[in-house]
């Protein structure tokens, strides 16, 4: 994929979330919904206000979401999301692995692009751990690998740079 921009709307209310969504969505490629924030988290009203493309989030607490529901609740979430008119979905790598496959599994039978995410909200890893985990996420089968960690230092970026080139002999 190009790079695109994604603008990422979290908030508890859903007519807020859809007004700020629609506000921003000129600015961006994609519009993230963040399914974790909402006080109660539907897909449909997002799916009928959007023209732009829709990436669903449902950001479990153990990786700095707000979701504090079961993961199979989580997982049927996601899972609305990718046949409901859903252009991206986030799975954590660290899901459950039967879980993450689920998922990526439907987004697949859906024409969904799949996006596996790891997150690191202290550090960044040694290069090496950090190629591990990219190779993890290769593994998974879906479309798209991201990561977040927070850079102490432009040796931090540079790793993370480094991927790049990893990245491209894996095609």
């Amino acid at each position: 994929e190009k790079g695109l921009i994604c603008v990422s709307i979290a908030d508890q209310d859903i007519g807020r979330a859809i007004a700020s969504g629609l506000r921003e969505s000129g600015h961006a490629d994609v519009v993230e919904i963040r399914l974790d924030y909402l006080a109660k988290p539907e897909i449909s009203p997002f799916v009928k206000e959007f023209e732009s493309p829709l990436l669903f989030t449902c950001r479990p607490e153990w990786e700095g979401g707000e979701f504090s529901g079961s993961e199979e609740e989580r997982a049927d979430l996601l899972e609305e999301a990718v046949t409901s008119g859903g252009t991206y979905v986030d799975i954590e790598l660290r899901s459950d692995e039967k879980i993450r496959q689920r998922i990526i599994d439907a987004a697949s039978s859906n024409k969904v692009k799949s996006i596996v995410s790891w997150h690191d909200f202290k550090t960044t890893p040694s290069a090496q751990a950090l190629e591990s985990i990219f190779q993890e996420q290769y593994r998974t089968g879906a479309d798209i690998g991201k990561m977040v960690t927070m850079a102490q230092g432009y040796q931090d970026v540079l790793r993370v740079f480094d991927l790049q080139v990893l990245a491209a002999e894996m095609g």
